[in-house]
Parts: C-alpha cells; sequence; structure tokens
C-alpha cells in the first residue's frame, strides 16, 4: 500500500532513516504503521495535499520520521539489544528507546516549519500536589 504522502518509495526512506535492511524491518510490518501516523498528520497539516517547495520536503520529513519512530516499538523486539549462544556473543549499539524519542522531536521540528501546522502542546508537570494539604 503506497503512503499517501511519500509515495511508493516510502520503505526505503524509513528503512534508511532507521539503518536496518529491508530483511529487519519489511513493508509489510512498515504498511501496518502507515494508515495512523498519516491521519496523524493530515489531521494537523490541513492542507498537506496542497504543499509544494519546502513545506513539502518538511511534511515529508516530518512524515519519514513519524513513520520510523512507531517502528522503533517493532524493531526493538525484532533485533535484541543482545544475542548470545555458546561460541558467539554480541551486543546491538543501536538505544531503540532514544532513537524513538529523537525521532518524536525530528517530527515536531519538521512540523513546525510548515504554515497551517496545528501544533500539540506537550508538557510535564513538575511540583508537590495539594492533596497533601487536604
Amino acid at each position: 500500500m503506497p503512503s499517501d504522502i511519500l509515495g511508493v518509495n516510502y520503505g526505503d526512506l524509513v528503512r534508511n532513516r532507521l539503518g536496518v535492511t529491508e530483511a529487519d524491518l519489511p513493508n509489510t510490518l512498515i504498511d501496518t504503521v502507515i494508515p495512523a501516523v498519516e491521519a496523524k498528520i493530515k489531521k494537523r497539516v490541513v492542507n498537506w495535499n496542497l504543499l509544494t517547495g519546502d513545506a513539502k520536503t518538511f511534511l515529508d520529513a516530518a512524515t519519514v520520521a513519524a513513520i520510523a519512530e512507531k517502528c522503533c516499538s517493532i524493531l526493538k523486539t525484532k533485533l535484541p539489544q543482545r544475542e548470545q549462544s555458546p561460541f558467539y556473543a554480541a551486543e546491538s549499539a543501536q538505544d531503540w528507546d532514544a532513537l524513538q524519542k529523537q525521532l518524536a522531536e525530528e517530527k515536531e521540528e519538521y512540523l513546525g516549519y510548515i504554515a497551517g501546522y496545528t501544533s500539540v502542546p506537550m508538557f510535564t508537570v513538575f511540583g508537590p500536589t495539594r492533596a497533601a494539604d487536604a
């Protein structure tokens, strides 16, 4: 199923961003996350199909980052951090959780460059609660 935003070569773009091969992440796995990811982006960038030039480039980059972000959880379970047998031991240098966080930040950065984009505020509440005062 081709991507509405990226077109037919979406798999190669996502795999290149993640640094994996088609054997590690086939298009069938990528296809499982594309509908939800693209629906979210289309909802936030209302005029997504009218974009050209730099805005289209930023939209493509944000879409690749968003799809790759969702694929990190798939790769985390599929490509273990450490493999070991009696005669062999290997450890992956890729921290999928850190990469997932980085991709989420990149996605928001790229979307922020597009005019007509609706930002989603991200915040964390710190400090004591009032529950103890009651």
